[in-house]
């Protein structure tokens, strides 16, 4: 029995010896014609080898999809990459150049009141709310501040220091209604009280009350500092009117003053540390 399974193995390996002999001379041969046992073997071995030519096709696919999608996600980890860099040099553009419009503006505030001292500072607190109407900044006596030093930004009038500690300050801004400013109107210097008051939907504006009955104030008016305060230099803006109203009671007229300054948005202001003389200081001080 061992002998007949052997004969029978023998067999089957010649015969596969036999077709793959014929199959690589049918390779390599470069007849135009093959013999009958050529095509026999031919059409048995082609469907065979096209189900592993697919079978290889498919594989090798299967690598170059999952190479490609390793090289686009190596990609589109560059392409990331490469757009948050952009990102924070435009934040860093946007960022420097605020920067430099506040110096610039500041610098034309400086020359335009050439004659005044300037201590720069940062806000460090404020109130509850979104408005700077009292905040705290980070200079105090240590760096000379004193009480009622007038405070400006490039775009105009702040308030005036009220309180002052070793080094930090308390400002009340123009837009407090403890606030009061002696104002002009920049065309025809009529006069009047400025005062913070509460407008609608949580809006904060001044108002410019006992201007003269016949005042020709109008919407539109500049309002700047009148200087016949001790404590503020004349002529530093203040904001704009934005609507005017009779008291015919009193026989007066008032307007309602847009501040230049965002109130919304303080950051660095500046604080006026020769803007009142020694004699024009309170008498409360000196004690």
């Amino acid at each position: 029995m061992r002998r007949i399974l052997q004969n029978k193995l023998l067999v089957v390996v010649i015969m596969l010896s036999v077709v793959f002999i014929v199959f690589i001379g049918m390779t390599a041969s470069r007849r135009d014609r093959v013999s009958i046992f050529e095509g026999v073997v031919g059409n048995v071995l082609n469907p065979v080898q096209k189900y592993l030519y697919k079978g290889g096709q498919s594989i090798s696919n299967m690598f170059s999809f999952i190479t490609n999608i390793s090289n686009i996600k190596e990609e589109n980890d560059r392409l990331e990459a490469e757009n948050l860099e952009l990102e924070n040099k435009v934040v860093d553009y946007e960022t420097v150049k605020a920067e430099n419009e506040r110096l610039r503006g500041m610098l034309d505030f400086k020359s335009n009141f050439a004659q005044y001292t300037y201590l720069g500072a940062n806000v460090t607190g404020k109130g509850t709310g979104n408005w700077y109407d009292v905040f705290i900044i980070d200079k105090g006596a240590n760096q000379g501040v004193k009480k009622y030093y007038p405070v400006v930004t490039s775009q105009g009038l702040v308030g005036q220091v009220m309180e002052v500690g070793p080094n930090w300050s308390k400002v009340l801004s123009i837009i407090d209604e403890k606030s009061r400013v002696s104002g002009a109107l920049s065309r025809t210097q009529d006069q009047g009280m400025i005062q913070g008051i509460a407008g609608f939907n949580g809006e904060k504006n001044c108002r410019m009350m006992y201007l003269p009955a016949d005042s020709t104030v109008a919407v539109g008016d500049y309002v700047v500092t009148s200087g016949i305060s001790k404590y503020f230099p004349k002529n530093i803006k203040i904001g704009e009117v934005i609507e005017v109203a009779d008291d015919a009671t009193q026989f007066v007229k008032s307007a309602v003053v847009r501040p230049y300054v965002d109130f919304t948005k303080l950051e660095e202001v500046f604080v006026i540390t020769n803007a009142i003389s020694e004699d024009d200081y309170p008498v409360e001080e000196e004690n």
